[in-house]
Parts: structure tokens; C-alpha cells; sequence
């Protein structure tokens, strides 16, 4: 079948125009996606293609999450790390955490969670480990809706996350990332 444009003039004639070519797909990308792990990017400079769309932290941000909430209570020996292993690129923002605190002189502890009850069980098995500060990531499952806040507050963990929105708000100590709300107004 081929495609037929027309251009209207007045008075009316039909004037053939070439057809137009199908819009390339645009990929949009949610946030806190690995990319080059899921093999959709080569670099995050230059992605390439139609990949369009705002990211979250950088993964080079969580060694400075460990850093700020060491700088905050310094008495921290022992660091623990709450991830969603499911979720891609966890294993390497894990690795920037854990070089981050063994450079700080701080033994790691990594916490696994992907839904309220296995959070429950992260900060049981942080409290008998003896983890004194805390690294959430971010991820869908630790959301403010998530039991995660009032997990830090009642096993009084020092917690810094790695989402602005609402944490502090909602009684969190503290947090540092970009603040989205602020990037997509700018880019509007």
C-alpha cells in the first residue's frame, strides 16, 4: 500500500507530496535503570538512537551516600546496604557502596528486600549484625509507601536514601540525588 500525502490549496487542488517516512520509535526511560548492564546504551554521554529521558542517581553517587552518612555520624563502623537484587543494576551501585565504606575503614553489610516482610527481616538480621548506618537504595520497592522509613526509625539505623522525594519529609534522616521535579521543570 502506498502512502499518499496531499497538500491543500486554494482554490482546492490536490498536489501530490512525497510520502512521509514512519517515525522512528522513541524509546523513554525510566529512571534508575541501568542501561549499559541491560545492553540498550553504550555510554550514558552519547546513548545513541532514540533513547530519550531522565535518569536517576548516577551510580558513582553511592559511594558519596556511604560518605555523607559517615560524615553525619561518624561513630558508623559497620555499614549496611538495602537493595532489591531483582533489579538491574543493583550488583554494581552494591560494589560502589562497599568500596566507598572499606575505604572509610567500614565493614559492609549487604541487605536484600524486595517486598515489606523480607524488609522486616533485612532489619532484623542488620540489628543483630551489629550495622550501625544504612544505604537504601533506590528502587520501586523502597518507596515512601514502603515500610522502609518507619523500619530505620524504630530500629533507630542512622539511614541516608538515595531519592529526595519525601523521605526526609516522611522522618527519614536523610537523603541526596538529584531532585527530579527540579530537572524535568528545566527541561520543559
Amino acid at each position: 500500500m502506498t502512502n499518499l500525502r496531499v497538500k491543500l490549496t486554494f482554490p482546492v487542488h490536490l498536489i501530490p507530496q512525497p510520502p512521509i517516512a514512519p517515525p522512528r520509535p522513541r524509546v523513554d526511560v525510566l529512571p534508575h535503570r541501568d542501561l549499559r548492564e541491560l545492553g540498550l546504551i553504550q555510554t550514558d554521554r552519547q546513548p545513541g538512537g532514540n533513547i530519550t529521558g531522565f535518569g536517576g542517581n548516577p551510580d558513582t553517587a553511592y559511594g558519596k551516600l556511604v560518605e555523607l552518612l559517615t560524615d553525619t555520624v561518624p561513630a558508623i563502623g559497620r555499614m549496611g546496604y538495602l537493595h532489591n537484587p531483582s533489579t538491574a543494576g543493583s550488583a554494581g551501585r552494591m560494589s560502589i557502596s562497599r568500596a566507598a565504606a572499606h575505604q572509610l575503614g567500614l565493614e559492609f553489610s549487604e541487605l536484600r528486600a524486595a517486598d515489606p516482610p523480607a524488609m522486616e527481616a533485612a532489619f532484623a538480621s542488620a540489628a543483630a549484625d551489629g550495622v550501625n548506618g544504612l544505604v537504601v537504595e533506590s528502587d520501586l520497592a523502597f518507596s515512601t509507601d514502603s515500610p522502609v522509613i518507619d523500619l530505620s526509625l524504630r530500629y533507630r539505623l542512622p539511614t541516608i536514601y538515595s531519592q529526595i522525594e519525601g523521605f526526609v519529609d516522611y522522618g527519614g534522616l536523610m537523603a541526596y540525588s538529584p531532585n527530579v521535579a527540579a530537572t524535568h521543570r528545566r527541561a520543559a
